[in-house]
């Protein structure tokens, strides 16, 4: 059981019960008083923490102008809010309470474009300024669920049961993200739960998993990598350790090389009972010759100093943005497949379905290509084998239920490439909110 501090962040018009729309209208907002307490005792009922394991803190600012796009007059706004003693006074109380994980729940009423730029450029603004793990109410969906259940305090079965189930996510979430993403977070001990056996299954092996991503702005398809980032997950889906590297102004191969030089690093630091047989390094998208380049050399420097004890090393691309569909005939219609599913497109390369949840029941899911590049041994390069790329990818599939933002429902991505996807839209993000020149780890 851990401790958290929340420190709620929310508009002053939350306050009132009211705040007015884009067309002057007066409408009710999604946060009445008690929203903490009712949170509180979703803590309470799934058992996440002991007595006095949950400190608020409340801080709330003046909602800016947001008919104008103007992010230094957003920013002269908040730190009307988070003035300098504000600030430290924060700090000061995060620091005294070492034993406690830091959160920010911030809460921006309404939506819209202005609200979305807003809710980025203030989220950005809490990361750079306080260092710790920021977590939005409205995208979890819980304040339409949650005022639909307190308005006029009539409250059906349903909308309790609407605004429990709500309040439990967002509480699972919470701890999650508290945990994962706080500097004290070491990972061995795991998280809120793990896995009972393996990813995969018995193997006999020791695994460990790498998510990597050197990518550009979301927003623009065609920029040029800014960051790398990468988390590596053992066998039993725990955090072993997540990172994000800014790009240096210099050439694609100097970003790569400092991230894996890093990641090789651990595995040379680590005690030899806790080196694992096989490392499973999966990136997103494919691999650059520049990558792969860096990657052999790091491997032979792993070779020179483990000797015997080097693992195995798999190269797996994961591409998600493909044309290929997999599916049954049925009457002559074209129908999903249940999800768990894999298909062998040749020797090296299968098409997987992970996920369940469709956005429409006439769509097909979409399928990510699992590209098995080689196998790096202490005896040099190796083609990987069917069997290896069945129990891989099985093992792929296990880490898609380690989710608590979708209701235990699989992800699409395998869990080390969706962690290092929410690592790169977080710093973009950031970056585009505040002009962030250096993104905290």
């Amino acid at each position: 059981m851990k401790k958290l501090l929340i420190i709620f962040v929310y508009s002053k018009d939350v306050e009132k019960g009211y705040m007015k729309n884009r067309r002057g209208e007066t409408i009710f907002i999604s946060y009445p008083k008690n929203f903490m307490q009712d949170l509180f005792s979703a803590f309470e009922k799934l058992s996440l923490v002991v007595n006095n394991g949950l400190l608020p803190v409340y801080v709330a600012y003046e909602l800016p102008d947001l008919s104008e796009d103007n992010e230094l007059k957003w920013l002269k706004k908040v730190q009307e809010t988070f003035t300098r003693e504000k600030i430290e006074e924060i700090q000061k109380l995060i620091k005294q309470h070492p034993d406690m994980f830091p959160i920010i729940l911030c809460a921006v009423p309404a939506e819209g474009e202005p609200t979305l730029k807003f809710k980025h450029f203030l989220h950005g603004f809490l990361v750079e300024t306080f260092g710790v793990p920021v977590q939005g109410v409205d995208p979890l969906g819980v304040a339409m669920r949650y005022v639909r259940a307190n308005v006029m305090d009539k409250e059906t079965p349903k909308l309790k049961r609407q605004k429990d189930e709500a309040l439990e996510k967002l509480a699972l979430v919470l701890y999650y993200n508290a945990l994962v993403n706080s500097p004290k977070f070491k990972g061995r001990e795991g998280i809120l739960w793990r896995l009972n056996k393996p990813m995969g299954g018995e193997t006999g092996k020791k695994r460990v998993y790498i998510g990597y991503d050197a990518s550009g702005d979301p927003s623009k398809p065609s920029s040029l990598p800014m960051g790398a980032f990468y988390v590596i997950l053992d066998d039993y889906g725990r955090v072993i350790e997540t990172k994000t590297f800014e790009e240096a102004e210099t050439h694609i191969g100097r970003l790569n090389e400092q991230a894996i030089r890093e990641i090789f690093q651990l595995f040379v630091r680590m005690n030899e009972k806790d080196l694992p047989d096989e490392i499973v390094f999966v990136i997103d998208g494919k691999f650059s010759s520049v990558q792969l380049q860096i990657i052999c050399n790091m491997y032979d420097k792993l070779k020179e100093t483990l000797k015997e004890k080097t693992p195995s090393l798999f190269l797996v691309e994961a591409r998600k943005k493909i044309r290929l569909r997999i599916f049954s005939i049925k009457s002559d219609v074209a129908e999903n497949i249940p999800f768990g599913n894999i298909a062998f497109l040749s020797d090296n390369e299968v098409l997987a379905i992970f996920h369940i949840l469709l956005a429409s029941k006439d769509k097909l899911k979409r399928p990510v290509r699992y590209v098995f590049q080689g196998k790096l041994t202490k005896d040099g390069c190796k083609k990987v084998s069917r069997k290896e790329i069945i129990s891989i990818v099985r093992a792929l599939f296990h880490s898609s239920f380690l989710t608590f933002s979708t209701g235990s429902v699989p992800y699409r991505l395998c869990k080390p490439i969706h962690s290092t996807d929410k690592l790169s839209r977080l710093y973009y993000n950031v970056r585009k909110a505040v002009n962030v020149i250096k993104m905290k780890e």
